[in-house]
């Protein structure tokens, strides 16, 4: 990819390169998942469904497995891990997560089969999950009406009065909008906290991976199996 900005030189202009590369199934198997969220916007609250779809060389092997194990991650921990049971018959299985504040600001689902018999193998798949971002409980600051101060000098006592959930935590701070004329860069805003919360999510790519084991491995897992 390379930019093409107006009024900028050739030589000025700068490029990125994204290499994609397929996933490699053990000793070419051919036996694959792909995980799916239909939704293009995800709150809390949803009703997320979340579509596993299973590949295999011969339909012997699609009926050897009788579940599909899953998790959802979120801020480098796991959120909530269980086993969904499919029909051997079909290719297709559908789950419905219902989405909760613990999945802010984004979460990854990990999904993984294992194939029984002498050919033992794993087969992994992975998808991160972007949340749009919001506060997670509501949250109201604002002057009291009862005792408003019109034209507040130095020294004024303004009483404030705070609206939210019970036993929520709020941290305030004042800050004179002075200090932000000449840089303003450094104000907090919400999409900034959520840019750090972000950072604590182990993961290193947008889902998938280049074999069963880097599928764990890209969304921060470690995995030790006898297979």
């Amino acid at each position: 990819v390379r930019t093409k900005a107006v009024n900028i030189p050739d030589h000025r202009q700068t490029s990125a390169t994204w290499t994609v590369r397929a996933y490699k199934s053990q000793q070419g198997s051919q036996n694959y998942l792909h995980i799916s969220v239909p939704e293009s916007k995800v709150r809390i609250g949803d009703t997320v469904s979340i579509h596993f779809r299973v590949q295999t060389k011969n339909l012997n092997i699609q009926k050897s497995f009788r579940s599909i194990t899953y998790m959802i991650l979120s801020k480098g921990q796991v959120i909530k891990m269980d086993q969904q049971p499919r029909d051997p018959e079909q290719t297709l299985t559908v789950v419905s997560l219902v989405v909760t504040e613990k999945f802010m600001p984004s979460f990854r689902i990990v999904a993984y089969y294992t194939v029984p018999g002498n050919d033992k193998e794993i087969v992994s798949d992975s998808l991160w999950v972007d949340m749009e971002k919001s506060c997670i409980r509501k949250l109201e600051f604002f002057p009291d009406p009862n005792r408003a101060v019109v034209d507040p000098q130095p020294g004024t006592v303004v009483q404030m009065k705070i609206t939210g959930e019970p036993g929520a935590s709020v941290g305030l701070v004042a800050v004179d909008k002075a200090v932000f004329v000449l840089n303003r860069k450094n104000i907090m805003s919400q999409d900034k906290v959520w840019e750090l919360v972000e950072k604590s999510d182990l993961g290193c790519s947008p889902g998938g991976g280049m074999d069963n084991a880097g599928v764990f491995r890209d969304a921060g897992l470690s995995v030790e199996s006898n297979i």
